[in-house]
């Protein structure tokens, strides 16, 4: 699942530097290097920003499980 997701992140990030290509040839001739980096660099600032959400989200959903849990282990024995 997260594998999924970070290919189809991925995906849109391409895309968008392919819009760029289009639109800066020039610039991206003399400036490779640097495009490089950027892209290397925004794809894993993504990465980390999805792996870090995905974690949240689970801590989320696993916080919410044991305390609605212990809820209702607190009625049943009441």
């Amino acid at each position: 699942m997260i594998g999924i997701i970070a290919i189809l992140l991925l995906g849109l990030v391409l895309g968008i530097f392919g819009h760029v290509i289009n639109a800066y040839q020039y610039w991206l001739r003399t400036n490779f290097a640097v495009f490089m980096a950027i892209l290397i660099i925004s794809v894993f600032i993504i990465a980390v920003a999805l792996d870090s959400f995905l974690k949240l989200m689970l801590f989320a959903s696993f916080n919410f499980f044991v305390t609605s849990h212990v809820k209702y282990l607190i009625q049943k024995s009441s």
